[in-house]
């Protein structure tokens, strides 16, 4: 029985630690041009989408270079003093090839 246990603990440790080691974290900061932070805060407080520039997909493709992501979600509780977002991006390793999920997050 106690061995049953043992095997049972450490197998569920090398699934969770399988699964953790799939997802990795990156992090990049943005400018967001003056239009998206009119339209940001046109919104006034309800999500805008807005497309990321060439300019803005090439930053983060220096870190990613797969990111294929080209337009994300917003609301002016975001924005804080300056015009940066910190954009905190999972990648997932699938077997359908990889996923990206982009957060952002006001710029420190």
């Amino acid at each position: 029985m106690k061995v049953a246990r043992y095997f049972i603990v450490v197998l569920l440790l090398v699934i969770v630690l399988g699964a953790r080691a799939e997802e990795k974290r990156y992090e990049v900061t943005l400018d967001l041009t003056n239009e998206q932070v009119k339209a940001v805060k046109g919104g006034y407080g309800r999500d805008v989408t807005i497309e990321f520039t060439a300019a803005q997909i090439k930053v983060v493709q220096e870190v990613l270079p797969d990111f294929d992501l080209t337009e994300m979600t917003l609301t002016s509780s975001i924005l804080g003093r300056s015009n940066e977002i910190l954009l905190v991006i999972k990648v997932f390793d699938d077997p359908r090839g990889r996923l990206f999920e982009a957060n952002p997050q006001p710029s420190p």
